[in-house]
């Protein structure tokens, strides 16, 4: 198929375009053989970018791909505001890995990051087939809490990856090796920035002299998910366990989670080589449109908000 510099592919005219149904850069056996595993903690932004490099045919050392994609920890030892702010910006983001793969190339690869939240108009075989073929690595940016592991459990975090390849049985994916359905892989690309941090890592950092403080600096987020009143309600929880544990029904009810702001955004960054054909399809690539049901509740929204601050003027 000819590349269309302004492709994007609706989901019900994907029959207009024509891809094999398997476009992979490294088969199974090759990315288990070629890709570079897990480098550190919250270090899956380094390792993406390390494997981008390497199938882009360049390499850069560990340690300068922690330090140029910002790779920041979390702070296990820190009182529980200040270790959930670590937890809100832990790892790295797309915008990181773009300044980083700049720099750790000299400048000669380039990043576009593609928005999938709210939710997109698009085929996502087609659409990452286009720029397989083409000559661009997408580098996925997952909320992996979307979607529950097979024992129930929740992931802990967030997950930087890169994509090499597309089949009949989903997206192919390494660090780790793997291959996810389409329909796993869409709901992790389109989360709103929130990040859900499990009950025992707040009730173990909780104690009643807390300051919260540190939270005005970071905006309204914080506010608006009730972060605090979220704690609270967790720790009356913890405590008429300990007092009523045995007379307490449906205990299934109770939080698992509270959920915070996070960082990072979900969606699938195409990196190219700089002047190559793929650099210039990607200059003139549009947005993926937003599907009409997202578009309605981004409306919805707007008009909600003007309605309050309406209401807000004649109350004053």
């Amino acid at each position: 198929m000819a590349a269309d510099s302004s492709f994007h592919c609706p989901a019900d005219r994907k029959d207009i375009y024509k891809f094999p149904e398997r476009v992979v850069l490294w088969d199974e056996d090759e990315a288990e053989d070629k890709q570079i595993k897990q480098v550190g903690a919250s270090a899956c932004g380094a390792t993406a970018a390390l494997n981008l490099l390497k199938l882009l045919g360049k390499t850069a050392e560990v340690d300068a791909a922690i330090k140029a994609v910002s790779t920041k920890l979390r702070d296990l030892d820190a009182p529980l505001p200040q270790y959930l702010l670590s937890r809100s910006v832990a790892g790295t983001t797309h915008t990181d890995l773009i300044k980083g793969l700049d720099k750790l190339s000299q400048g000669n690869v380039i990043g576009r990051f593609f928005h999938m939240f709210p939710a997109r108009d698009f085929d996502l075989s087609i659409w990452l087939k286009y720029w397989l073929s083409n000559g661009g690595i997408p580098l996925a940016t997952l909320n992996c809490q979307k979607v529950c592991l097979s024992d129930g459990t929740i992931p802990d975090a967030w997950h930087h990856q890169v994509i090499c390849g597309v089949s009949e049985n989903g997206v192919h994916l390494i660090n780790p090796n793997e291959v996810i359905p389409f329909g796993v892989v869409s709901e992790q690309l389109c989360s709103d920035s929130v990040l859900l941090i499990r009950r025992n890592d707040v009730l173990q950092r909780w104690n009643n002299t807390l300051d919260y403080l540190c939270w005005n600096s970071e905006g309204d987020r914080w506010k608006e998910l009730n972060v605090q009143e979220q704690i609270d309600l967790m720790v009356k929880e913890e405590t008429l366990l300990l007092l009523h544990g045995n007379e307490i029904k449906y205990k299934e009810l109770l939080m698992t989670h509270i959920t915070i702001p996070a960082v990072y955004k979900s969606g699938i960054t195409i990196f190219v080589l700089r002047d190559s054909k793929a650099h210039e399809l990607l200059k003139n690539a549009d947005e993926l449109p937003l599907l009409e049901t997202a578009c309605n509740d981004v409306l919805d929204s707007e008009k909600q908000t003007m309605c309050n601050e309406g209401t807000l003027s004649v109350n004053v």
